[in-house]
């Protein structure tokens, strides 16, 4: 309620303003500068101003209220939500909407981890740090050392070796099997089944190091099945394709992985999400 009576408040202002000069706007900006939402309204108010001089005021106000609207959604009907850290079993207020990365950060003084934090448990759900809470929920945050943490880590590093194999041996195919102790057993086939000759391993493990290093973004993609089937088509990846194709989804996501100034699709290394 105090939102929305400060918004009405500031549309009277607001009124008041476009009629009478800036007089007004510097006496209304000194009782509100600590408020973030009226200070960017107050914002909006003056530059929008200037660019409207030649309309008239009731276009001008509609223009503008629509706007602020559009860019402020959260200004009306801020929920927040009570979320329960398990690591530490301490409750927090979060706006809705609220990534488990942002929530993180701030119960992260109180998380003792040796390991950086990799993905979390969300009512005992598995979530990637970019899930985003719209509810009250339990939260635990997970290192690689826990089971779905650690799958996370070895998916990820999975990816890695995948894309560091593509750089290195363009149409090569890189086919990860099955687990063998504490690794896994891959099959790796170069183009037109050129053997591999020694220096090829410390190769790829050199440019795996090199794609950390430069701390290369995952990004996760929804689209229509359809249009992933097309995507992993296009680039040969028929094991990719058959998966999909079993997988009775509408919608299925894919990671990418490339350079943070990669701009063009060929360069990027792709995965899906089953």
């Amino acid at each position: 309620m105090a939102n929305i009576q400060s918004f009405f408040y500031l549309s009277l202002y607001t009124l008041t303003f476009f009629r009478c000069g800036s007089k007004i706007f510097t006496l209304h900006f000194s009782l509100f500068a600590k408020n973030s939402y009226l200070c960017e309204f107050i914002r909006e108010v003056t530059m929008h101003s200037a660019m409207q001089r030649k309309t008239s005021f009731s276009f001008a106000l509609l223009s503008f209220f629509r706007n602020f609207a559009n860019k402020n959604k959260t200004f009306y009907n801020t929920t927040m939500l009570q979320i329960r850290c398990k690591n530490n079993n301490m409750t927090k207020s979060f706006p809705e909407g609220t990534s488990l990365l942002d929530v993180y950060q701030e119960f992260a003084d109180d998380i003792k981890l040796p390991y950086p934090v990799v993905s979390a448990k969300v009512n005992n759900a598995s979530q990637g740090l970019k899930f985003r809470l719209y509810q009250n929920r339990d939260v635990e945050f997970l290192d690689a050392r826990e089971g779905s943490g650690h799958r996370v880590y070895v998916r990820s590093l999975c990816f890695v070796l995948y894309k560091a194999t593509q750089d290195l041996f363009p149409g090569s195919k890189l086919f990860i099997e099955h687990t063998i102790s504490r690794g896994y057993y891959c099959n790796f086939k170069k183009k037109g089944y050129e053997p591999m000759v020694e220096g090829d391993v410390e190769k790829i493990r050199e440019r795996m190091q090199e794609i950390i290093n430069l701390d290369m973004p995952f990004r996760r993609n929804e689209a229509t099945t359809e249009e992933a089937l097309r995507v992993f088509a296009e680039r040969g990846l028929t094991d990719k394709v058959k998966l999909l194709e079993s997988s009775g989804q509408i919608y299925s996501d894919y990671y990418m992985l490339a350079t943070r100034q990669t701009t063009t699709m060929d360069r990027w290394c792709l995965l899906p999400v089953i």
